[in-house]
């Protein structure tokens, strides 16, 4: 009976409304402040109980300590792969738009097209890498990634580079 008369005073007071809304205005406020603290100081890895060289071996261990399987390796791949052609379209349309902007006086719009399609050829950038350390189940380096022959994703694992 009690709660229901706190439940009902509530209701015709407007108090858990404002409750309601107090946290919105908190959690709008607030929101970007936490996801920046989140992104500038994220938790600290687990360190890999190995002192290997070896790429491969690394990241065998890495799957292992992390607990990643082979099934979801594989799902890994397609969504990478998937988005690295995802980011890497958007990259060039936003470019072709950019310049066609550009040549008609759109200096304001070329220079938005243009920085967008840069941040996305970024992204394809690193989608392409994951998926490669992905595919050839090493932890090689970006370095390697470029100097490789297959830049471009694949869909499935069975292809190592």
């Amino acid at each position: 009976m009690r709660k229901e008369l706190k439940t009902a005073a509530s209701f015709l007071s407007g108090a858990g409304d404002i409750a309601a809304l107090i946290g919105y205005i908190r959690r709008t406020a607030m929101g970007p402040i936490e996801r920046y603290q989140k992104l500038t100081s994220p938790g600290a890895a687990k360190t890999l109980p190995t002192d290997a060289k070896d790429p491969a071996e690394r990241f065998r261990i890495a799957a292992t300590t992390y607990g990643v399987s082979d099934v979801e390796i594989e799902r890994r791949i397609r969504v990478t792969g998937w988005c690295f052609y995802l980011a890497g379209f958007a990259s060039l349309a936003l470019l072709a738009s950019g310049l066609g902007s550009l040549a008609t006086g759109g200096y304001l719009r070329a220079e938005t097209c243009v920085c967008s399609g840069f941040i996305c050829g970024l992204l394809a950038l690193r989608n392409g890498f994951a998926n490669y350390q992905l595919r050839s189940r090493s932890l090689a380096s970006f370095r390697s990634y470029l100097s490789s022959e297959n830049i471009l994703p694949a869909s499935s694992g069975s292809a190592n580079p």
